[in-house]
């Protein structure tokens, strides 16, 4: 970081400072978020790699969460289907449903 202009970290702190503020909140309300040390790539890398495992603890893994979200489809899909079949389990040879 040392190599990094400070113009472009003063922006980057600005961004990341205020990325999560609600519109219309000034510079002076309290803040939600604080910027601790400006690290150097080693650290950095170690944070976000701390941070993604903190977050698959929380929420899964990409793959849990992918096969969950397919499961869930699915169900939707079974019930969707089942509650639009006629009561005679038939259809038409057109393809739609008879009705009686």
């Amino acid at each position: 970081m040392s190599e990094v202009p400070p113009g472009v970290i003063e922006r980057l702190k600005h961004y990341f400072l205020s990325y999560k503020r609600p519109p219309g909140q000034s510079d002076s309300d309290k803040s939600v978020v604080y910027i601790d040390e400006v690290y150097g790539p080693n650290r950095a890398h170690e944070v976000i790699r701390q941070s993604m495992q903190d977050y698959e603890t929380a929420f899964g893994s990409e793959e849990s969460r992918l096969e969950e979200l397919r499961q869930l489809l699915s169900e939707g899909l079974h019930e969707n289907c089942s509650s639009q079949k006629p009561k005679d389990g038939k259809r038409k040879k057109d393809g739609k449903k008879s009705r009686k």
